[in-house]
């Protein structure tokens, strides 16, 4: 005589219990005051990408803006290397003046400090673009700040793209947070934000110490 086997009550609690469940993982939503305030520390931040910097982060600004600074830095190599080939024909020339010459409100001489680059791109949209302008502005302002004065007889000294490539960049704009980039990877975040090929063609500085006359006592 056979007999249906039946699990007892606790031995199908426990079945039932080991059964594996599925849990939500979704990431946490994205602060709307966080996005606003990301693309206002990144210029040229998509809405998309500062949502996505926030959800990996889980909503921290600090690690968010780090997050996007990596992901900048990776995304304007690649976009680089894939652009390599294309040809630049526009662009913009900027001129930074730090220093004028002649005399101060005091009566004090100065000296001329001032730079001019040529940064080009692929269409004059990008060229027009404000991220674009504040880029090459940056470059300018960067040469005229960190060039040393010339030993020659000529006061205009050229530089190398080189060189200049290699520099720290520096910000004309004074509210800005300071950078610890050099000037190569400025421009390749640049790429990476504007999806075209961006170039330092040339650059020149004119820098001058103050001019020392003796009658004035000011050797």
């Amino acid at each position: 005589m056979s007999r249906s086997l039946r699990p007892s009550r606790q031995i199908s609690n426990l079945l039932y219990s080991s059964i594996p469940r599925n849990y939500s993982t979704e990431a946490p939503k994205a602060s709307v005051k966080l996005i606003a305030e990301i693309r206002k520390r990144i210029e040229g931040t998509s809405l998309t990408k500062a949502r996505e910097a926030l959800q990996a982060t889980n909503n921290d600004l600090q690690a968010a803006l780090e997050w996007l600074e990596k992901d900048i830095a990776v995304s304007g190599a690649a976009k680089a290397a894939k652009l390599q080939g294309r040809t630049t024909g526009e662009g913009l020339i900027a001129l930074a003046i730090l220093g004028r010459g002649g005399w101060n409100e005091k009566g004090r001489p100065q000296g001329v400090r001032a730079a001019m680059i040529e940064l080009n791109c692929e269409t004059d949209f990008v060229a027009r673009n404000s991220l674009f302008v504040d880029l090459a502005q940056d470059v300018a302002y960067s040469a005229a700040y960190l060039t040393e004065p010339s030993t020659g007889d000529s006061l205009v000294k050229q530089l190398t793209v080189d060189a200049l490539s290699d520099a720290p960049m520096m910000s004309s704009n004074p509210a800005s947070t300071p950078s610890a980039i050099s000037i190569s990877e400025s421009i390749r975040n640049g790429i990476a934000k504007l999806g075209e090929k961006i170039s330092l063609r040339r650059a020149c500085t004119l820098i001058s110490d103050p001019l020392q006359d003796p009658s004035l006592g000011l050797a």
